[in-house]
């Protein structure tokens, strides 16, 4: 992670996802000596903002893989979504007073081509521009 790139902006409107996170890339190269790789150990925990560049070192042996959980934590008023979009369409699950829902599916074919598939639809501005219509005619209400 890049402690502090919190507060860099590099994002603009109707910038591709794939030029969004070369720009991230850019950035870590161009600032090396801010990139901390914190030793967790099974149990730690880890906060950051959600701005903050983030991400994983390579598995030290292919044979096992990393296992972890991550949430997303924002006070109710606030809608759950990204750079790209708001989502006020999501449709939460409450458990002791807690609304939660669970953004990322379990790991599956399915999924894989899901997750393909957005990742097309976030590089494309003109189908990403056609999806977002088509997701405020479908939430009209909200």
């Amino acid at each position: 992670m890049i402690p502090g790139s919190q507060n860099v902006r590099l994002d603009e409107p109707g910038l591709k996802h794939s030029d969004w996170l070369a720009r991230m890339r850019q950035f870590m190269d161009e600032h090396p000596d801010r990139v901390s790789a914190p030793a967790l150990k099974k149990g730690d925990v880890l906060f950051w903002n959600s701005r903050t560049i983030h991400g994983a070192l390579a598995t030290q042996d292919p044979r096992f893989s990393r296992k972890s959980l991550t949430a997303h934590f924002m006070p109710s008023s606030m809608t759950f979504g990204n750079l790209f979009t708001a989502k006020p369409w999501i449709e939460y699950e409450e458990v002791g007073g807690h609304r939660y829902f669970a953004s990322q599916p379990e790991h599956s074919v399915k999924a894989e081509m899901v997750s393909k598939l957005k990742v097309a639809v976030y590089d494309n501005p003109t189908l990403m521009r056609l999806v977002r219509r088509v997701q405020r005619r479908s939430v009209a209400g909200y």
